[in-house]
């Protein structure tokens, strides 16, 4: 039978690991860096790309029917740094790409999007697998742009990765403006909050037991 002591043993490497991929994900939101996919590259999914794809109806975004290799080449085309609107520049790029191991690409998208869908939830307030929504989007962009006086063209360009970021540091330091309790300070720490949740139903778990057993 575990102990509360024993549980906390078990949770510190844990909650270490945790607290080191917070890190690392700040770090990687905010590098202005062309990702590697395979033999292809892409740009930071932003705002605009995310739409492009909604317009696309891709899959990836929607769940509705699996993905196919037109779908995969749909957001390699759109996430590429070259992409240009047109219909004869995304057809070109498929011709030329027709060939790709379209299945193993469309994991990888997969992970990218999973992603995306986590920073959206963390912005329209819907989270735990919700789907999208893009009621948010006006709101968001009057809120950002009177706030940092960005243009709109520079807001639609802000990768998906940044987004929840900005606004809980924008929310926290509004809320301490008007003295609103616990603003001021924004937190950034979703991995080291699950393993904190998990840690206190353990605690919760092991005296259960051991009020049990001396019971």
């Amino acid at each position: 039978m575990k102990t509360a002591a024993d549980v906390w043993e078990e949770y510190l490497p844990r909650l270490a690991e945790a607290r080191e991929q917070d890190r690392e994900n700040i770090t990687r939101a905010f590098l202005p860096v062309i990702v590697p996919l395979g033999s292809f590259k892409i740009v930071p999914l932003t705002i605009e790309r995310l739409l492009w794809l909604e317009t696309a109806e891709s899959p990836f975004l929607t769940g509705a029917r699996d993905p196919t290799k037109h779908d995969v080449l749909a957001f390699l085309w759109i996430c590429s740094p070259d992409f240009r609107v047109g219909y004869e520049y995304g057809r070109r790029f498929c011709r030329r790409h027709c060939l790709i191991r379209w299945r193993h690409y469309a994991e990888k998208i997969i992970e990218i999007i999973e992603d995306a869908v986590d920073m959206m939830g963390s912005v329209s307030g819907k989270g735990d697998g919700a789907a999208m929504t893009y009621d948010w989007l006006p709101t968001f962009i009057d809120g950002v742009a009177s706030q940092y006086h960005w243009s709109e063209r520079e807001i639609m360009n802000i990768p998906l990765t940044r987004v929840g970021y900005y606004v809980k540091a924008m929310m926290a330091r509004l809320s301490a403006m008007t003295g609103a309790k616990g603003g001021g300070v924004a937190k950034f720490s979703p991995k080291q909050d699950a393993v904190k949740a998990d840690y206190l139903r353990a605690v919760q778990t092991a005296a259960t037991e051991e009020a049990a057993t001396s019971g």
